[in-house]
């Protein structure tokens, strides 16, 4: 599941503990999400952790960002990442956690502050989702973790800035309970130069 485009992140945040919910068994630093069976339209459900951002996974997040780019459905970059530039990404932000399938990172978020000075109490965040593991429940459980880890960082709220109206990931935010706070028409341009409308999403914490 795809993304949001990512803003000049804000340093220096707090790191936090992570509290236990109901259907989440917590060990700091992975999040283990038991999940089994079938969902309602008869899609395999995997397990996976989530854990926070180590140097191990760092190719496997340039592969998954790369083959998003290549996509051209949801991220507003057009070249290819080396690592140097994911790690420079990653290591500027508030927060990164990858979910993890055997070892193997299958997804991430990256979290950050919207904007910088006044505007540094608004989150914002990116998620990837490697294309065969879509639809599995992954990305819903990095944006539920991810809005978790805001609350513990003091953010107010969630604001995506530019999500592809046309994309998947639309429904898992709308049923997150996201509002959408405007459309910018054409904003977004997809291969073979078609255009689509882009979202401003916004979810109080």
């Amino acid at each position: 599941m795809p993304m949001l485009a990512v803003l000049p992140p804000v340093l220096g945040q707090k790191k936090c503990s992570i509290s236990t919910k109901p259907f989440v068994v917590y060990v700091f630093p992975t999040v283990r999400l038991q999940k089994e069976g079938l969902d309602m339209n008869n899609k395999t459900i995997m397990d996976f952790d989530i854990e926070k951002y180590s140097k191990e996974y760092l190719s496997d997040i340039c592969e998954i960002w790369n083959e998003a780019i290549e996509e051209g459905l949801a991220l507003p970059w057009t070249e290819r990442f080396s690592e140097g530039k994911a790690e420079y990404i990653i290591g500027t932000q508030t927060e990164c956690f990858c979910a993890l399938k055997k070892h193997q990172c299958v997804g991430f978020y990256i979290l950050h502050p919207n904007g910088s000075g006044r505007c540094n109490h608004i989150a914002n965040a990116l998620y990837i989702v490697k294309k065969k593991y879509r639809r599995q429940g992954v990305g819903t459980a990095l944006v539920n973790h991810s809005l978790k880890i805001a609350r513990e960082h003091s953010f107010m709220a969630m604001q995506y800035n530019s999500v592809v109206a046309s994309n998947n990931s639309v429904h898992i935010y709308l049923n997150l309970g996201f509002e959408t706070a405007g459309t910018i028409p054409n904003g977004f341009r997809l291969n073979e130069n078609q255009y689509d409308d882009l979202l401003i999403l916004y979810k109080i914490l």
